[in-house]
């Protein structure tokens, strides 16, 4: 096999640091920077794949030598098909090969192109397919696909259906390096599928799904580009997604690792999704101008059917243009069935969020074991990380979150917006940019240890349980002269404090040879005490005093 890595000459347009113009949007350089591996051609990003080009073709057989024209003007449908089923490896030399009307796979078969070997599927309806595979051992690369449903959505209209069923999984599927664009539902689906490989393929304008998994098993899906999937409706329109064909009806998608794709401009709902798929991996992805990053979602509502053990990591989420993001990362189980063992890690989320404090940046409701470790979250809006409701065992640990936006609702770094929750808050850094580090809403076992909150504020709500959790205000007071072995006493509020809490008290002022203490003595209110055992009068200056409340 052949290698060929294809430099293109606007590459140097961002080493000069130009943006790169796509129609009347701009694709800002900082953007275009972050696509991994990306290149730039003058329709946008572009992924350089190591395109496999095979070197000897021997056991193929040349489409047109069976009779198909190529000359874009014939329709090649019936020689086509023929050439399928009598063959077993098909070569697509480079030409316009028009088809007016499904080709139908039902054996094994290989399929490997030209350079400028096009397939025009010249029809455009529902539950259609260019190539509808019935069959495992599929292995298509190296050709493009192109269809006419511009800007409008087409049900189950793909350009390559791997359509297997319960009874009749088809493995051995392998699409590689294909250009697929213009059509009305999805680029690929493989459905009840195994042992699959989606890799390095581009997918340009498809109007609901650049790549759709549906109730499949041990596939990986890597350095694909999928880029302007913008015609559908909020909640039915993907980058990449692992699902099933029908909720609590098929099985669920699982062991599947999608990898260093890059998903580019998904404005109207998710770059890459799983409902209720297990034992996924979503690693090294770039995701561009999307309205939602990564989802890992039940498969509806009251569904027992959710996800479990899936792994989010080292991914980059840039909101980029979008104008109404959500989470950038997050989702989680039902309303009766809590997700499981959800690791969300070292990703870098940027803008994401919306105008109230029920989403986040990172946000996740009804799991368990849930692990948020090591993100980078800038520029969000509301909250940095939101532990919405139903949330056991969670731990929150080594994130960064800065430039919080607060929008017309109090904003916090991070927030545990429900009662009854439990889990761990430790050695997070929060510059939360003058809003709240953190807001804790209700009773729960919520342990908070070793935190850096820049802004030491907090807005605490019914929340006597939260263990570990330190309080900060400061107060300035100017006290009257205190007697010789005597005391002075006054009281600050702390929103939160409950009685037996530990409090310190600190000034940077020099008092003298006195101690100073502080205790809850009623709900909300610390008591500081300054007492004078210097043998002299004391007069302590207008200062300023710092009390810290750590809940037990």
């Amino acid at each position: 096999m052949k290698k060929l890595i294809c430099l293109l000459l606007l590459i140097t347009q961002i080493a000069a640091g130009q943006a790169i113009e796509k129609g009347d949007k701009l694709i800002s350089n900082d953007l275009v920077l972050m696509a991994r591996g990306a290149d730039i051609d003058s329709s946008g990003i572009r992924i350089v794949a190591e395109e496999e080009t095979d070197s000897n073709l021997e056991g193929f057989v040349n489409v047109k030598s069976l009779g198909a024209k190529g000359d874009g003007k014939t329709d090649d449908r019936l020689a086509l098909q023929n050439a399928i089923n009598a063959n077993a490896k098909l070569y697509f030399p480079d030409g316009v090969y028009t088809i007016g009307n499904e080709l139908m796979v039902t054996k094994k078969l290989t399929i490997r192109g030209g350079k400028k070997a096009r397939i025009i599927k010249n029809f455009s309806s529902p539950n259609t397919a260019l190539f509808k595979c019935k069959s495992s051992d599929i292995d298509i690369a190296n050709v493009e696909i192109k269809g006419i449903s511009t800007s409008k959505f087409v049900q189950n209209e793909y350009g390559i259906h791997i359509l297997g069923t319960s009874s009749d999984i088809h493995d051995g599927i392998r699409i590689v390096n294909t250009r697929i664009s213009t059509l009305g539902h999805a680029a690929i689906c493989i459905e009840y599928g195994k042992d699959f490989i989606v890799s390095g393929n581009r997918i340009i304008d498809i109007n609901c799904t650049g790549i759709e998994i549906l109730s499949s098993e041990k596939g990986t899906i890597s350095k694909n580009i999928v880029r302007d999937i913008n015609i559908g409706s909020a909640g039915n329109t993907y980058g990449i997604i692992l699902s099933l064909r029908l909720c609590d009806v098929d099985l669920p998608s699982r062991d599947i690792v999608v990898k260093n794709n890059t998903v580019v401009n998904v404005p109207l709902w998710e770059g890459i999704d799983t409902h209720a798929g297990q034992d996924i991996q979503i690693i090294g992805n770039t995701i561009l101008n999307c309205a939602y990053g990564i989802n890992a979602s039940r498969c509806s509502a009251t569904s027992s059917m959710v996800p479990e053990n899936i792994t989010i990591a080292n991914n980059i989420i840039r909101k980029g243009t979008v104008q109404t993001p959500g989470r950038g990362i997050g989702s989680g189980g039902s309303s009766n069935t809590y997700a499981k063992n959800i690791v969300v890690s070292n990703n870098e989320v940027d803008g994401y969020g919306i105008d109230n404090n029920s989403e986040g940046a990172i946000m996740f409701y009804s799991t368990k074991k849930l692990k948020i470790n090591a993100n980078t979250i800038t520029n969000s809006t509301a909250s940095g990380i939101n532990i919405q409701n139903r949330n056991e065992d969670y731990v929150i640990t080594k994130n960064t979150i800065k430039k919080l936006n607060r929008g017309s609702t109090n904003a916090a770094g991070i927030i545990i917006r429900n009662a009854g929750q439990s889990g761990t808050v430790q050695d997070n850094y929060v510059d939360a940019n003058k809003e709240y580090s953190m807001m804790v809403y209700g009773k729960g076992s919520n342990y908070f240890k070793n935190n850096t909150f820049l802004s030491n504020r907090g807005k605490y709500i019914g929340a006597e349980y939260v263990k570990g959790l330190e309080l900060v205000e400061t107060t300035t007071n100017d006290l009257p002269p205190i007697e010789s072995n005597s005391k002075a006493t006054f009281t600050i509020n702390v929103n939160s404090a409950r009685p037996g809490d530990n409090v310190d008290v600190s000034t940077k002022a020099n008092i003298g040879s006195v101690s100073i203490t502080g205790e809850v003595s009623a709900t909300n209110i610390v008591t500081i005490t300054i007492q004078n055992n210097s043998g002299k009068k004391v007069d302590p200056p207008l200062c300023s005093y710092s009390v810290k409340v750590t809940k037990q």
